[in-house]
């Protein structure tokens, strides 16, 4: 796979920085994502995805039709895309056979589930720019979501957040969040944060937010 040519010391101009839909404007062709040295061979083809699903104009295309939300985080001078996530509403099935509920689902779910699964948000791609990698843009597009899961489930019946992870390293980063094992028979690498966890971690972020605020206030008191 070919190489950015930028350096991964070089850090990014944060205060350009904004998220949004993609649109037409942006700049996609430099969008590398490498897969670690020791990927196999399943992994690397899927490596290979999120760096083609984006740079081939799948991704724009799809997002226009509205088969998907297509959500980059981009230099807002240049329209350099740095990372991306793509959404869609998906059907959770809970159940292995219809008498054994799947692995996962006895710990998210208090009440009795129906038999043909619950309605969820499904993350099924998120991708960071090689050469930014370890910036924090994961993490920022993470909470992008976590808001906006919030806003569709006032109008929309939502249960959670699913995502099917690609490696261990991507296992461990939702695991931070909150993500918990969700396998039924059909897969193997199914996470799923509940509605309840996501408000949750939203309520947080605000208080974090308003405290630093308040620092903030503090600091240009003592200084005036």
């Amino acid at each position: 796979m070919e190489e950015s040519k930028k350096s991964v010391s070089e850090e990014p101009n944060f205060d350009a920085d904004e998220i949004g839909p993609l649109k037409p404007e942006h700049d996609c062709s430099g969008f590398v994502v490498s897969a670690p040295a020791d990927a196999s061979g399943d992994e690397q083809i899927r490596f290979a995805d999120l760096q083609n699903y984006l740079t081939s104009g799948q991704a724009l295309a799809e997002h226009t039709a509205g088969y998907t939300k297509v959500t980059v985080v981009y230099n807002g001078k240049t329209q350099e895309v740095h990372g991306y996530y793509t959404c869609n509403v998906t059907t959770l099935n809970v159940m292995d056979s219809r008498s054994t509920v799947c692995p996962g689902a006895t710990d998210h779910f208090d009440v009795q589930v129906p038999t043909y699964g619950v309605p969820a948000l499904m993350l099924s791609r998120l991708a960071v720019r090689s050469d930014v990698q370890g910036f924090g843009y994961g993490s920022e597009m993470m909470q992008d979501l976590f808001q906006h899961f919030e806003e569709v489930a006032q109008v929309t019946p939502l249960t959670g957040i699913a995502l099917d992870y690609l490696d261990a390293k991507a296992m461990s980063f939702y695991g931070k969040f909150g993500f918990s094992a969700f396998n039924n028979k059909n897969t193997k690498h199914r996470m799923f944060l509940s509605r309840a966890d996501v408000i949750a971690l939203n309520a947080t972020v605000v208080d974090e937010i308003a405290d630093a605020e308040e620092a903030l206030d503090e600091a240009t008191d003592k200084t005036s």
